[in-house]
């Protein structure tokens, strides 16, 4: 269809031209080839990503060919319109004959469609990267389309990244939690997606620098941009381009891996007393990157929120007088603060009423502060980890979870009886619960008439007012907690990014509740539900960890997310112990369920075994920041890589100045003038100037002379005759005038900036002691 090459006919394709011309080539093959496979595994077009991929190369290919033999481009185009006629006639002849007949199968309809639909998806790869390759070779602007294109898909491709929504790309995210090398070093989809892009950033930078002063074929001449360009420009601009995204990328990373460890979710992993994991003003959002897997070994059927399943990890019952933070741990005898390399076991209550016994087993992916288990543990204990480099730690806990609905509960009173009054009042501690009482709220309180909306403590008293706009004084507490949550479950909207301005100090929850749309995420939904609880004289408090729907299990498996992290509300029901009483939005702005990656919760569950139980308890993991990846990463700390890269860069360093300088400290003249010589030869090696295989000083010198403008001369024909005769008849004031006109014209015809330059190239390093 288009003519063979004509190597002796390639006039303007010759030398320069040529291999830059087949290193484009090879760029665009190398670029669109992996593009076409992506995006075609992203569509599910039906045809194979490959097929498709390969087509598109050779489109490059045939219109390289075009550009190089100068084909009329008129003609080649004639000859794919008669290409393509023709292959659609043949699709039409052979749906004829597959569909005519009235014996024909029932599926012979579909299986012409299937292969035109085909056709018509390789014609179309085919035909992308020829005609794109045709403009790129015969028009100058073609470049700068092509930037655009591509700036465009990557700001497509990459918008759903915001919010740190690193781990979006479903082809990323399974290939980095399936790996077991990512696995094993810690390593997320989001090295992966930076990783890549590095890459693309560094092909890109140096595709650019070739193609910006391309040939331009399809005129009398090939014309190419006069300007000189330096050669060194090129190399550097690809480094710099790189540097300045990996710095970036560093950057990024650093920040995604703080928040994702502080707030997914707003609920973040850190439980301390008197401080508080959550954060109000904005949530990263529902990443899949894995948590846990946890295998339910009772059934649990009976559970009254559905198919919903609350692991807690931490309580917060102690309000600071801004948010509510962790208590002591006395008073939530029922969180075990433990890391997950500890056994616990409870001293409160081994059993209640109304609660099954519910064994899991919990296989962490990542590193958590805290154990956390469903509902009320009262034992954890640790069991053996059946693939160190997949699991984090493994542990079994056994659970007391509910089996009566809240709505059954209704009649039932709060609180515990053997609580002092010290402990009620913490539970009931509230903004304004200092200077009114639940009594006084419900006894006429009222905000009208008055200036400000706080009291004496400074403390908001809207909070008050709001709880009597929402229930009535003449239900009971259980029927006043479940008004509240009704309420905003239906007046709230849920978003990652509330957008609330606060001063400096000021109440975030205020922000929220007292607005007039009232967005935010579980951090504020949970925090007023409990404020307003608690002046209704309902103990309550906020709990912690993993909020997970059981639909998504498979054989009693679940597969937690960081996404699945969640913060609510709890009361205390006598006789019942804490109960979840949650606030579910009935608006979401862009919010979509997690459904977990079965392939991956298959592969994982094909790696435990059942639970067997660790007589000796491990040591709790350091997690103040640092993860243990691997065997390697726990001997080899960061200040011993800054200090191994420290000293190779000062032993470098020292090498290329003693190779440039030692002659200066030789007192004999035989010693001065070897190392010398020695210099003189680094320096040319480290501007690309070697030494030939089996020159002599003489002819080396001489070469240097007529080629390069570097006078050898002097300091060559002192090295030979000290070579031969030793020190005699050698002087230090003749080796030292030989080594000024050495430097001399080296500096005349290369420049004093290039012998800078020169000390810090690593090329002649490599020919150490072939001088």
């Amino acid at each position: 269809m288009v003519r063979a090459i004509d190597t002796d006919n390639l006039n303007p394709l010759s030398g320069k031209n040529l291999r830059q011309f087949l290193s484009l080539q090879g760029l665009r093959v190398v670029a669109l080839f992996p593009l076409i496979y992506f995006l075609a595994s992203m569509l599910k077009l039906g045809t194979s990503p490959f097929v498709l991929a390969s087509a598109c190369c050779f489109g490059i290919y045939f219109a390289g060919r075009v550009a190089a033999n100068k084909t009329s481009i008129k003609n080649s185009l004639m000859q794919h319109g008669g290409f393509f006629v023709a292959l659609w006639l043949a699709l039409k002849l052979f749906e004829f004959f597959s569909t005519g007949g009235s014996d024909s199968s029932p599926g012979s309809d579909f299986g012409s469609f299937r292969l035109a639909e085909h056709c018509l998806l390789v014609s179309v790869s085919y035909l992308t990267g020829f005609f794109s390759t045709l403009a790129f070779w015969y028009s100058e602007h073609a470049l700068t389309a092509e930037i655009v294109f591509v700036a465009l898909l990557l700001t497509g491709l990459l918008a759903g990244h915001r919010n740190y929504q690193l781990d979006a790309p479903q082809n990323f995210s399974a290939f980095a939690w399936e790996n077991s090398f990512f696995q094993s070093n810690g390593l997320g989809p989001q090295h992966l997606l930076i990783i890549v892009g590095l890459l693309f950033a560094l092909f890109l930078s140096i595709y650019l620098s070739l193609a910006a002063n391309r040939p331009l074929i399809g005129r009398s001449d090939i014309e190419r941009d006069k300007k000189k360009r330096h050669p060194l420009l090129s190399i550097c601009l690809p480094i710099v381009v790189f540097l300045f995204f990996g710095s970036f990328a560093w950057l990024v990373n650093s920040s995604y891996t703080e928040q994702l460890a502080r707030s997914s979710n707003g609920v973040g992993l850190k439980n301390e007393e008197g401080e508080s994991p959550l954060g109000f003003h904005s949530a990263v959002g529902k990443t899949k990157q894995p948590a846990a897997l946890v295998r339910l070994e009772t059934g649990y059927d009976e559970n009254p929120l559905g198919t919903l399943l609350y692991f807690r990890e931490g309580a917060l019952s102690e309000f600071n007088g801004k948010e509510m933070v962790q208590g002591a741990i006395t008073l939530n005898p029922d969180v075990p603060l433990v890391t997950p390399g500890s056994s616990w076991v409870s001293t409160g209550e081994s059993s209640a009423p109304d609660r099954k016994k519910i064994k899991q087993s919990v296989y962490t992916l990542v590193d958590q502060s805290n154990s956390f288990a469903l509902d009320f543990p009262y034992s954890i204990r640790l069991i053996k980890n059946p693939d160190k480099d997949r699991f984090k730690h493994s542990y079994q806990a056994l659970s007391l979870a509910p089996t009566i609905p809240i709505n059954h509960l209704v009649y039932e009173s709060v609180g515990n009886p053997d609580w002092t009054p010290e402990i009620l009042e913490h539970y009931l501690r509230a903004p304004g619960s200092k200077s009114l009482s639940t009594a006084q709220i419900f006894d006429g309180f009222t905000l009208s008439g008055q200036s400000v909306a706080s009291d004496e403590f400074g403390e908001d008293l809207r909070y008050a007012q709001k709880l009597l706009e929402i229930v009535d004084p003449m239900e009971t507490q259980i029927g006043k907690a479940g008004r509240i949550v009704e309420y905003l479950s239906k007046a709230s909207i849920y978003t990652r990014q509330p957008g609330h301005e606060l001063e400096q100090g000021a109440d975030p929850v205020a922000a929220y509740l007292f607005s007039e749309d009232k967005r935010g995420y579980c951090v504020h939904f949970a925090h007023a539900a409990v404020y307003l609880m608690r002046l209704a004289g309902i103990p309550s408090r906020i709990a912690t960890g993993y909020m997970v729907d059981s639909t998504y299990a498979k054989d009693g498996h679940l597969l937690l997310h960081m996404g699945d992290r969640h913060a609510w509300s709890e009361i205390y029901v006598e006789g019942q112990g804490w109960v979840v009483l949650d606030v579910s939005p009935a608006n979401a702005e862009n919010e979509e369920a997690i459904v977990p990656d079965e392939s991956l919760l298959e592969e994982l569950m094909g790696k435990i075994d059942p639970a067997e139980e660790i007589l000796d308890p491990l040591e709790p993991k350091d997690l103040s920041g640092k993860s243990d990846k691997s065997m390697l990463s726990g001997l080899i700390k960061p200040g011993m890589i800054k200090f191994a890269l420290a000293a190779l860069l000062s032993g470098w360093l020292l090498l290329k100045w003693l190779l440039a300088n030692f002659w200066r400290f030789q007192s004999s003249p035989a010693s001065r003038a070897r190392w010398a010589w020695i210099s003189s030869s680094s320096l040319l090696a480290d501007i690309g100037i070697n030494r030939k295989f089996g020159e002599t000083n003489a002819e080396f010198s001489s070469r240097m002379l007529t080629e390069h403008d570097v006078d050898l001369s002097a300091l060559g024909r002192i090295e030979e005759r000290r070579s031969f005769r030793g020190e005699e008849g050698l002087n230090t004031s003749d080796v030292n005038q030989a080594i000024s006109q050495t430097i001399s014209s080296f500096d005349k015809s290369k420049g004093k900036w290039r012998r800078l330059l020169a000390f810090f190239s690593p090329l002649s390093l490599t020919r150490w002691f072939r001088w």
